[in-house]
């Protein structure tokens, strides 16, 4: 009923008669249910079918180490504070999509100053024990066509809609990991993707100047040998 509720306060509510009742995957007709097996099972597999190379002992721990011999310094725990919720709640996009809860953006940002002061006690209480909640990893995954035949469960791309409780918990805790790698001095300077500031044209200039500067170190090897 809740849902319901929801749904009605925010006008998401639509119309019985526009959905399809069937969905043809593969020339053959699949109930709602049925389609939703197949999607499910189809992107649960997808990654099998890739011919991704395995290395033994290339678990993520054992490349980490590879390639950072160094021993990591340890994290400070800084305590997530109200104010802090509050403003990541209104930092956030208003979308219409939300998680399984049915909780939109929209109406988190309404009680943002209310719900700042529960949100930062659960959340420094996950940090402390190092339990991420299990309902906050539930996922919503809806396929989302691409291009081509809409009858190819290839053409489709998962689209997961996480709470948006877990977004702020996230935003909360990417800012102190990021704080820790930056002034750790642990990340890469050729690590582009995912660092404010940064892109991959930042990665491609590097490339380039990088070839450019081996291309003069061997022009200038032989006008010296001449």
């Amino acid at each position: 009923m809740t849902w319901k509720i929801t749904k009605n306060l925010t006008g998401r509510i639509q119309n019985s008669q526009h959905v399809s009742p069937t969905f043809k995957v593969y020339g053959i007709e699949h109930s709602p249910k049925q389609e939703a097996e197949a999607f499910n099972k189809y992107f649960l597999n997808i990654t099998e079918n890739l011919n991704i190379h395995t290395a033994k002992n290339n678990n993520p721990l054992s490349l980490l180490k590879r390639y950072y011999p160094f021993q990591f310094p340890p994290m400070q725990i800084v305590p997530i504070t109200e104010e802090e919720i509050r403003n990541i709640i209104s930092s956030l996009k208003s979308k219409n999509s939300s998680g399984y809860d049915g909780i939109l953006t929209k109406i988190l940002k309404l009680y943002g100053n209310q719900i700042s002061k529960p949100l930062a006690f659960l959340f420094n209480k996950s940090i402390t024990m190092g339990v991420f909640p299990e309902l906050l990893k539930y996922a919503v995954v809806i396929p989302l066509h691409k291009k081509g035949d809409v009858s190819n469960m290839a053409n489709y791309r998962p689209i997961s809609l996480l709470p948006v409780f877990s977004k702020v918990f996230e935003k909360a805790t990417y800012c102190r990991l990021n704080q820790h790698l930056q002034t750790s001095n642990i990340l890469a300077t050729e690590q582009y993707g995912f660092r404010k500031g940064l892109s991959t044209e930042h990665a491609t200039f590097s490339l380039i100047d990088n070839i450019l500067m081996a291309w003069n170190k061997k022009k200038s090897y032989w006008w010296n040998l001449l």
